[in-house]
């Protein structure tokens, strides 16, 4: 699977999404980077942004436009906004930016019939960790739309392999996953790593938790070490939680 490396800022802009204003000192538009989720009303792609999950951006123009393919779910862009806004509003206008924008790729869970054909990723990870987009700060572990499982990690690998999740069991209003890793090798770190899950695609295992509240917490497991040779492995968890299906 193709790796993109998260983009971290420093602490002091995370202010940035807090201001009503959206121009500078010199009033020129401020860009801003999200990973939003593509999503079709009446045959008009809208995105919603992994911060404020429930709220919509607007914009003109074909996504394909901008460097994002037609049939893409999840997205990693870059905007401006054209004028002084309400960050917290149910709908925000804005302006991707040219060349900035690209798919964000999303792995679907193995198959439950399937999980033997992932025998050979054994590696750990060095941990579960937070993730950067843009200003942004995000938790090791967080759904969006009630669908996509992002997961932030951390690892140390020469060469890696792809990264999979599993499914492993149902307790009552809790799912459990799996998250494997392949590689070779362990003198390279990797900085900080997100990937997007895709729930829809565990759907048959999921429907035998139950909901309570409405909603499910999904708990993901790993093997971790933070030895140079992996040595001493443990496992390690996260847990979010989302809307059921």
């Amino acid at each position: 699977m193709k790796k993109i490396r998260l983009v971290l800022w420093a602490a002091a802009l995370m202010s940035a999404f807090t201001f009503t204003s959206c121009l500078d000192e010199n009033n020129d538009p401020i860009e801003y980077m999200s990973l939003v989720t593509i999503e079709s009303s009446m045959g008009t792609p809208i995105m919603y942004p992994d911060e404020n999950p429930n709220q919509q951006f607007i914009f003109a123009g074909d996504v394909t436009h901008y460097g994002i393919s037609a049939n893409a779910t999840r997205a990693l862009v870059r905007y401006s906004v054209p004028q002084v806004i309400d960050w917290m509003a149910p709908q925000v206008e804005v302006s991707l930016i040219s060349g900035q924008c690209q798919d964000w790729p999303v792995t679907k869970v193995t198959d439950v019939n399937y999980v033997d054909t992932c025998a050979a990723y054994t590696a750990p990870i060095t941990g579960f960790s937070q993730y950067g987009i843009g200003s942004i700060i995000f938790p090791s572990a967080n759904v969006v739309r009630d669908r996509y499982l992002n997961v932030g990690y951390s690892y140390r690998a020469n060469k890696v392999g792809n990264i999979v999740m599993t499914p492993n069991r149902v307790s009552n209003d809790t799912v459990y996953f799996d998250m494997k890793l392949k590689k070779e090798g362990y003198n390279l770190s990797s900085g900080a790593m997100m990937t997007s899950f895709d729930l829809e695609s565990a759907r048959r295992f999921i429907s035998a938790a139950i909901p309570k509240q409405d909603s499910l917490h999904v708990t993901v497991v790993a093997l971790t070490s933070e030895d140079y040779n992996d040595k001493n492995m443990k496992k390690d968890s996260v847990t979010t939680r989302f809307r059921g299906f």
